[in-house]
């Protein structure tokens, strides 16, 4: 009988192969959190399909490396409440059951739970999935831009028409989604769809900076 911390293991795995910063029990307790943060549904797939583990391990060997060790004390904090109060991992629990926690947790009501403080680690938890969930697909997230996709927001552009330049609804570039490594910095024509070494920011996107 496959357990829902199978299901969250393979469909991590399956999504994030190698691991830079977390160790395998961190990583399913993030996609855990992330999955009830940003559920798939009928409308598309979740944190997990969208690649938001990858992305949180990447920065956090990376950019975010000083957050690592808040982010090793807060999951392990999160999954012995859980313990404690279901007798069961935090990746065990019902979404029912991990939606409680969460909320505990965003109210600063979870017991024993000090380090990080509570309402601070799920800000954090929050802002990173976001990250994730919307910065170009080259850090990691936003799989398949399925993030812009979502938001209906056109990626990397690096100019727009004079016509757009005057539009007062969002631009849409005819449905095209761009990301760095098929965005030419330059002259803001489609490059060749591997770039060796791609990397920028999401603020260059057109209408200026990340979605909200």
């Amino acid at each position: 009988m496959t357990t829902p911390k199978d299901e969250v293991q393979s469909r991590t795995e399956k999504q994030t192969p190698a691991l830079l910063a977390l160790n395998s029990h961190e990583a399913q307790i993030a996609a855990a959190v992330f999955e009830r943060l940003f559920p798939a549904d009928e409308n598309g797939p979740g944190a997990i399909e969208m690649g938001i583990v990858t992305y949180l391990d990447r920065v956090l060997a990376g950019a975010y490396q000083d957050k690592a060790e808040l982010y090793r004390l807060g999951l392990a904090a999160l999954d012995r409440v859980a313990r404690e109060r279901y007798e069961i991992s935090f990746v065990d629990c019902s979404p029912e059951q991990q939606d409680n926690l969460l909320a505990d947790l965003e109210r600063s009501m979870l017991p024993d739970f000090r380090v990080p403080p509570q309402r601070d680690f799920f800000e954090m938890l929050r802002a990173h999935l976001q990250e994730g969930l919307f910065a170009d697909p080259a850090y990691g997230g936003n799989r398949d831009k399925r993030g812009w996709k979502f938001l209906g927001h056109p990626g990397v552009w690096f100019e727009n028409s004079a016509e757009e330049n005057l539009a007062t609804e969002p631009v849409t570039k005819g449905g095209v989604v761009q990301s760095l490594s098929t965005a030419n910095p330059i002259t803001g024509t489609l490059l060749p769809p591997t770039v060796p070494g791609a990397v920028g920011s999401v603020l260059s996107m057109t209408n200026g900076g990340t979605p909200a």
